[in-house]
């Protein structure tokens, strides 16, 4: 088809509605960008106390400030990925938060892997923070 001056004015609009949604869309704040408030009951401290190794859990902690640290520290990971790649020790902590005006249920296991669960959907998001924790939380950390 032939481009003519309405053709050409449509694909102006277009591009001009385009370029305007892209800068709305970088505008808007990335998930890991909004903040966390965790929930004033704070942090629960679970330990199996039926492992026959705590590998130190009894000397680990984590405070609210902790959490909202892991959380924008933390990289989210699919399922395969932190199957394969994460390290559950006999302890961990959980509560739950507010993010981006949703509420969420938390656990995050020393040794740097975390859920992200969702009240209002029951989607579950994976975390994992190594090295990134390492420095960010070494209590968590256990250094």
């Amino acid at each position: 088809m032939p481009l003519n001056a309405s053709r050409l004015s449509a694909i102006g609009m277009l591009a001009c509605t385009a370029a305007g949604l892209g800068a709305l869309w970088t505008a808007l704040p990335s998930p890991r960008a909004l903040p966390v408030h965790v929930d004033s009951e704070g942090v629960q401290r679970h330990e199996d106390r039926g492992a026959a190794d705590t590998m130190g859990c009894e000397t680990l902690s984590l405070t609210p400030k902790d959490v909202a640290t892991y959380f924008s520290t933390a990289t989210e990971v699919s399922a395969e990925t932190f199957h394969a790649e994460s390290i559950i020790l006999p302890c961990s902590f959980s509560g739950t938060l507010l993010k981006g005006g949703a509420k969420y249920a938390w656990r995050i296991h020393a040794a740097g892997a975390g859920y992200l669960t969702a009240e209002a959907t029951a989607q579950t998001q994976r975390f994992l923070c190594q090295a990134a924790c390492e420095k960010a939380l070494p209590a968590l950390m256990g250094q």
